[in-house]
């Protein structure tokens, strides 16, 4: 029987349904699903050899053992550090402390080579520009389309970047999108050498401006070959410079944008098409910077977002103040990304310098949770983003009675306004939480918000009882 007579009739019994063809059209599409087949891009590092492949004495998964106390994330499988393995090909020791994508590749080679199945890339520990475009492939091209691929985990030219002091490495594939809102690696990876020049003010004899500007100018011209010279002289000064200590604001908003990049943007369809009183939209670090200033938000506080989605205002309340910072978030997905962010966020501080705070999201119903009766009780900066939650408002108003005294609560509208019962009757003055809160009324701008490019209110609410 032919190839294509075969897999025709395999179809058909698995589709459980007559496709009348003639020999030559069942042919013709049995050449064209093995062209296309054979034509898509396989991650090499993803798959599963088939000697290997059901055989669990040599399938084994890795995860990063570095987060310590700073979360509470977990992943399943075996702890694997680097110092349990010897080999010419592979580092005995590694000088820094974080396990950056380097030394996991290294990790994952030397295990590949002696018949392991490893199951997921370095990057799926470690949110990193490479995972960042490995999420979307697809809608990549290359920026040096005569330059060949020179990793086998990416079809695109890769460049490892030297973070300062050596604490860290990382490789960005030479590619981009045509799509505004997906990750740029090389835009990306001219920012942040930027930002680190102008940080670090290294003298003029390193040349660190002059080899910027070559590297800008060879991605304009597409001109792989001073790309590369410039890149290995920028990293040759990186390399012999002290780590970042004190990052100043232009670092902290890098810093925030990098794992914004990496974790959010790559995973943006996993947040389309939720309309219900669960979702909403995000708070902008500019404004969220202004509300920590208002609490005045520090090492010693506690930061509490109730409904905190992707992770954003956690994971800027431990990086910017330094301060414990919880969340909660009912959607499954959503705390899957913002876990990720903090995840990346802990990894990330090391490299840029950044003292974290102790952070959480877990994921739940707010008013079922017996941490969140907790955390509120400690709190000194609630937010909560309910705008559009008219039923949720009501049910939270017993959680925020919990709250302590001269503890803050930012809101986009006013708990103050007494509501109904459950039967529909008005509350009274005496039963509603607004007799509990000072509210003032406060304005934010345009661009403060992510759903409209308009201003609008928000109040804060003090405790006085």
């Amino acid at each position: 029987m032919r190839p294509w007579d075969s897999w025709h009739k395999e179809v058909e019994a698995q589709t459980a349904k007559k496709t009348p063809l003639t020999p030559a059209q069942r042919a013709a599409l049995y050449r064209k699903r093995k062209e296309k087949k054979a034509q898509q891009y396989v991650n090499p590092i993803r798959a599963v050899s088939s000697s290997t492949r059901g055989n669990k004495e040599h399938e084994i998964k890795i995860r990063l053992s570095s987060f310590g106390s700073n979360t509470n994330v977990q992943r399943e499988g075996t702890q694997v550090h680097p110092g349990n393995f010897a080999s010419p090909s592979f580092p005995n020791e590694l000088s820094f402390e974080v396990i950056t994508p380097l030394s996991i590749n290294s990790i994952f080679s030397f295990l590949r080579q002696r018949g392991y199945a490893i199951d997921g890339l370095y990057e799926s520990f470690t949110p990193s520009s490479m995972a960042a475009v490995n999420e979307n492939i697809t809608f990549y091209s290359p920026l040096f389309p005569s330059i060949k691929a020179n990793s086998i985990d990416c079809p695109y030219p890769v460049v490892v970047f030297t973070f300062p002091g050596e604490v860290a490495f990382e490789r960005y594939p030479l590619c981009s999108s045509s799509r505004i809102i997906d990750y740029q690696p090389v835009v990306d990876l001219l920012e942040t050498i930027e930002i680190l020049s102008n940080t670090l003010m290294y003298d003029s004899s390193n040349n660190l401006k002059v080899n910027l500007q070559q590297l800008k100018l060879a991605v304009t011209q597409r001109d792989h070959p001073v790309f590369q010279s410039a890149l290995k002289n920028i990293n040759k000064i990186f390399s012999s410079s002290p780590p970042l200590t004190s990052p100043d604001t232009r670092c902290m908003v890098q810093l925030l944008q990098e794992i914004y990049d990496r974790c959010l943007k790559p995973r943006r369809k996993k947040l389309k098409g939720g309309h219900d009183e669960t979702v909403y939209g995000e708070l902008m670090p500019s404004f969220l910077e202004h509300l920590f200033e208002i609490a005045n938000i520090g090492p010693h506080s506690l930061y509490l977002d109730l409904g905190s989605g992707i992770g954003n205002t956690v994971t800027q309340a431990a990086l910017t103040r330094g301060c414990t910072a919880y969340g909660i978030e009912i959607n499954g997905s959503v705390a899957d990304i913002a876990n990720l962010m903090l995840e990346a966020a802990i990894t990330r501080s090391k490299i840029w310098g950044v003292s974290i705070g102790h952070m959480e999201v877990i994921c739940g119903d707010m008013m079922r949770s017996a941490k969140v009766l907790e955390w509120v009780q400690a709190a000194d900066l609630v937010l909560t983003n309910n705008f559009k939650f008219e039923k949720l408002n009501e049910d939270m108003k017993a959680l925020l009675k919990r709250m302590k005294p001269d503890a803050i609560l930012v809101s986009l509208k006013s708990f103050q306004i007494a509501g109904t019962t459950r039967s529909g009757r008005i509350r009274a003055n005496n039963e509603d939480v607004g007799h509990l809160f000072e509210v003032s009324k406060h304005q934010y701008l345009s661009g403060d918000v992510s759903w409209t490019d308009q201003g609008g209110d928000y109040y804060i609410h003090r405790k006085i009882t």
